[in-house]
């Protein structure tokens, strides 16, 4: 049996089905719900000219971090001839490990507190979505 006589068989059977009809309250329902959503204010749009300098500041803030890690900690002396590689770049001495601690002690602060800001936004907010 070939698709064509599948498909001329699929049809006659949906043609002897009796047709369906919606409830009574179907239609009303229907369109009481897209008047609903034709009043609805539209979404907020995403505060792109507030976020880009914030953006900006993260990716400055990332290359300097970087650019600490591969200039201001003393290279090793047993790697001299891998001074490009970034693993080779780091002498774990007590002063730069104590710099270290105290870095992560600061931002480990700052992304708790980043936490809770937007826990408190969601809260406040109750959960609604911007859909």
């Amino acid at each position: 049996m070939n698709s064509i006589d599948k498909r001329d068989k699929l049809d006659s059977v949906l043609l002897e089905q009796d047709t369906l009809l919606p409830s009574s309250g179907f239609a009303q329902s229907v369109m009481d719900t897209i008047q609903q959503e034709a009043a609805a204010p539209a979404p907020l749009p995403f505060p792109w000219k507030l976020a880009l300098p914030g953006l900006g500041l993260v990716l400055i803030g990332f290359a300097g971090i970087l650019w600490f890690m591969l200039y201001k900690i003393p290279a090793t002396d047993l790697a001299p001839s891998i001074e490009g590689e970034f693993i080779a770049r780091f002498h774990w001495n007590s002063e730069n490990v104590t710099l270290l601690q105290t870095q992560i002690g600061q931002a480990l602060l700052a992304v708790i507190a980043s936490l809770v800001c937007v826990a408190l936004f969601l809260k406040l907010a109750g959960g609604r979505s911007t859909r």
